[in-house]
């Protein structure tokens, strides 16, 4: 569409294929539509229409088609409407913005089939994934997956130890009955030289529909005191091509699922008589 076309409301258009559908408009040239548009209006509509007013389009099929193009710009209108600013941080102004701590909450308290989340963890889990945590004991058939990175060894720590560790403080910190799969990338656990890669995406998408991208990391600095900026819209295409990023990396065994194993039960201390 031209540049001229980027003026049109539309409102405009609508009224403008009522106006030719009636009859109180029986063209397309700039004289006729200036009878119901103002100049501007009017010259980007005629640009935009020159072609089919050429061709002999009926009236008819004028007013069907800007209906259609409405109706196009209409869904394209909501969808602009349904992306918010998601923020952590000080805020300054009159900027409309949602919380970053809410949003995760909302995601994960009004997930019904899926959840698929990335993230550097935090290590207290209670601050964060609590609300998912009750969600998934709440809904059985909720099935949760999480892309994570595991940092890698420490002095004499082997891989595997550092895979091991942080597999056992994941379990026993979980706060609920069921605890999700976990995918981590082999490669953030490996003694190589050189720079190390990690697992460094941050998002959310709840039932393959909603989506959220942030730079905030599921910890609760991050959720609550830092300087943070993300984007949570409704989009089952971007939510369908970015879950299959995922799954294709999982697939692939590029991320390999962690074992948890069972948890730890702290040793009962009895109280002195």
């Amino acid at each position: 569409m031209s540049a001229a076309g980027d003026l049109l409301r539309v409102e405009d258009l609508e009224h403008v294929a009522d106006a030719l559908a009636s009859g109180r408009v029986r063209g397309v040239d700039l004289a006729s539509l200036q009878r119901v548009l103002p100049a501007p209006e009017a010259a980007a509509l005629a640009s935009l229409l020159a072609e089919a007013g050429a061709i002999g389009a009926s009236r008819e099929q004028l007013a069907w088609t800007l209906r259609l193009l409405a109706r196009e710009r209409r869904a394209k209108r909501a969808a602009r409407d349904d992306i918010e600013l998601v923020w952590t941080g000080p805020e300054e102004g009159a900027t409309a913005s949602r919380d970053t701590q809410v949003v995760v909450r909302d995601l994960f308290e009004r997930a019904e089939r899926t959840l698929l989340i990335a993230s550097y963890l935090s290590t207290d889990q209670e601050t964060v994934f609590a609300p998912l945590a009750r969600r998934m004991d709440a809904v059985p058939s909720l099935q949760v997956r999480m892309c994570v990175n595991i940092k890698p060894p420490r002095g004499a720590e082997t891989s595997e130890q550092a895979i091991e560790g942080f597999a056992r403080s994941f379990r026993d910190a979980w706060p609920g009955d069921r605890r999700p799969e976990i995918f981590y990338d082999p490669r953030t656990t490996r003694r190589t030289p050189g720079q190390r890669p990690s697992m460094h995406a941050k998002c959310v998408i709840a039932d393959g529909l909603r989506v959220f991208i942030t730079s905030a990391n599921f910890t609760e600095a991050a959720q609550v005191r830092n300087i943070e900026a993300g984007v949570s819209l409704t989009d089952a295409s971007l939510a369908s091509a970015l879950t299959r990023q995922f799954e294709n990396l999982i697939a692939a065994s590029q991320l390999l699922p962690l074992r948890l194993g069972s948890r730890v039960t702290p040793a009962r201390r009895d109280l002195p008589p």
